[in-house]
């Protein structure tokens, strides 16, 4: 019974994390496809493209970036 118990719970966070990773938006560019997704600030996510701009240029991608309009 307990066990039944436990497998249900991680069966319903487990579909919890897909359920958010399919609402999840680039905080920058808007894509909501890319292969891993990165926390910006509290409830905010960048996608990849984005993330490793930021790292390296110390700002988030200018509007009009050639990735911003494609899916990652």
């Amino acid at each position: 019974m307990l066990i039944c118990l436990k497998i249900n719970i991680l069966f319903f966070i487990i579909i919890g994390v897909i359920i958010e990773e399919n609402k999840r938006k680039c905080f920058n560019c808007r894509v909501t496809q890319t292969k891993h997704w990165y926390r910006y600030l509290q409830k905010h996510y960048l996608c990849q493209p984005c993330h490793d701009y930021k790292i390296y240029n110390d700002k988030l991608r200018p509007e009009g970036s050639s990735y911003q309009t494609n899916m990652v």
